[in-house]
């Protein structure tokens, strides 16, 4: 077969899964930074894209030829990839068209803009290009699934060596800084200077949360080391915080207000250390201000945490089905604060493990007491990241279940859809302990059902924020995620009308949660209503 002068992204690709040759639209398209003849599709795509080519190439060699539609919503195109296998001489032909289904033209979403010129090695850039050049990596990584990390670094206490020894010598303080986290980068990165003691890295080609994190800690390892300046040795620290694209954010405002609010945990958290961005940073900083570390530590010494029950509706059989476990304190001043509001504290005073400690011992003593309730079938535990991200966290639980009777079977644990994406092998651990797992807000992620249909959950939740805008024209996100992982069960949470109940219905999701239903009960009352309804 020839290929015509409109096929110009097309490859051969060798019966090993290995590229023989691609033209230059192709390698332009995949974003390619190195000549792919000779390499293996595992290596110069990611996991996910390698594993649709291999599966597209098993599809061909048993019919010929087989084809499919390649999306990108947020680029506004789509192509038709056409693979066909020539038994002869055991090569896969693949051959990209632009669909004439595009949503929208290049020129409507911008994309006819012209690249922005190389970086030089080593260049400490401006806000304004950074963030230009961050939009367009972003746009790459799009295209490619793949992740890159902004760090956020802000020096400790800068302020106070600007003033006692001047300007002059704050100005060699941060021309030391760049130097020293040039140093600690690629040539590929990027660095740039935001505003005053404020600087961000764009670190790219990530593999897995860890290797950002490893980063981090370079930084802040390398920036603690003594500065000498008119011959007088000055040590400064620095706190960082980590984002990482898509899991914190979808485009650059959204990561760089993540990766800041990651670096102000990391300073809360006593300076000189780094921060993954986690969702509970998004609370209001008033309340994170209000609840130290200590107080939290001595809260959970004295016994003050408490557990808190959100109904679980089953509309299929109308009735209650279960509830919700939600851990928190009843703070003198704030009121009942989540789990969510006390991780930021819980970090600060490295809290986190203890915190753990009593949610497993708290469960302990309700468990039997909520088995025993007539048609309470379902028991889900929330939890954070940090409580997840926790180095013990899989041997306590393991402890728990083998040696404390904490009963698996009856628990569904409930965590972020985004951390599990990030942490892979996570529900499998899980689920070989005996529990249940149910992801919540996975409408951040219907970009990729697959890779959430790859997880196998029990199952999967629409958040509050999502459920609220079900009246928005078009929203059937429900219905959608129904269709990718027809196998996986849905609830949703946060339902406060009959409108948005209807249409949860209709969209195939059966249980439920929200105060158009219940408040938050007490474990006597979530008893008694049980009862009263079985009786």
């Amino acid at each position: 077969m020839s290929m015509t002068h409109s096929d110009q992204r097309y490859a051969w690709i060798g019966a090993d899964y290995h590229y023989q040759s691609v033209s230059e639209a192709y390698a332009l398209h995949w974003q390619f930074d190195h000549p792919a003849a000779g390499q293996p599709l595992a290596r110069m795509h990611t996991r996910l894209h390698a594993g649709k080519l291999e599966q597209l190439c098993q599809r061909a060699q048993e019919n010929g030829m087989a084809q499919v539609t390649l999306r990108a919503p947020q680029r506004g195109e789509s192509w038709r990839v056409r693979m066909y296998w020539h038994p002869h001489q055991q090569l896969y032909l693949i051959a990209m068209h632009s669909d004439e289904r595009s949503i929208r033209t290049g020129a409507e979403t911008g994309l006819a803009e012209a690249p922005l010129q190389a970086v030089a090695p080593g260049a400490l850039l401006e806000t304004e290009e950074f963030r230009q050049r961050l939009a367009q990596q972003l746009e790459r990584n799009r295209i490619q699934q793949s992740s890159l990390a902004l760090i956020c670094i802000d020096l400790d206490r800068f302020q106070w060596i600007n003033d006692t020894l001047g300007s002059e010598a704050g100005t060699v303080l941060l021309n030391e800084v760049a130097d020293r986290l040039r140093s600690v980068v690629r040539s590929e990165d990027l660095v740039a200077r935001f505003s005053g003691d404020t600087f961000v890295l764009m670190v790219n080609g990530l593999y897995a949360a860890d290797d950002a994190e490893t980063v981090a800690h370079r930084v802040v390892e390398r920036l603690s080391h003594g500065i000498y300046i008119d011959r007088r040795e000055l040590f400064v620290s620095a706190s960082a915080g980590v984002a990482i694209f898509p899991q914190h954010g979808r485009d650059e405002s959204s990561l760089l207000r993540s990766a800041d609010l990651a670096m102000y945990a990391a300073k809360r958290a006593g300076r000189n250390t780094y921060c993954l961005y986690y969702s509970g940073l998004s609370g209001t900083q008033h309340t994170e201000a209000m609840i130290h570390g200590v107080d939290l530590k001595r809260a959970i010494s004295a016994g003050q945490l408490t557990l808190q029950y959100c109904p679980v509706f089953d509309n299929s059989r109308h009735r209650l089905c279960g509830a919700e476990l939600l851990a928190g304190w009843q703070h003198p001043q704030l009121g009942w604060q989540g789990s969510a509001e006390l991780m930021p504290a819980a970090l600060q005073g490295e809290a986190i493990p203890a915190f753990n400690e009593w949610l497993w011992q708290a469960l302990l003593e309700v468990q039997q007491s909520l088995s025993n309730l007539p048609g309470c079938d379902l028991l889900l535990v929330h939890l954070e990241e940090p409580q997840i991200l926790a180095s013990d966290f899989i041997t306590d639980l393991e402890y728990a279940v083998r040696n404390e009777q904490l009963l698996a079977s009856q628990l569904v644990l409930e965590l972020d859809a985004e951390v599990a994406l990030a942490h892979e092998g996570l529900v499998f651990d899980l689920q070989e302990l005996g529990f249940r797992v149910c992801l919540r807000g996975v409408n951040a992620v219907l970009m990729e059902p697959r890779r959430v249909h790859e997880l196998q959950p029990d199952w999967l939740k629409l958040d509050a924020a999502h459920v609220q805008s079900l009246n928005d024209p078009g929203n059937t996100s429900a219905a959608q995620l129904a269709l990718a992982a027809p196998t996986i069960a849905l609830m949703a949470e946060g339902v406060s009308s009959a409108g948005q109940l209807s249409q949860l219905i209709n969209q195939g999701c059966a249980l439920m949660q929200g105060r158009y239903f219940s408040e938050l009960l007490t474990l006597e009352q979530l008893s008694q209503w049980m009862t009263l309804e079985a009786g």
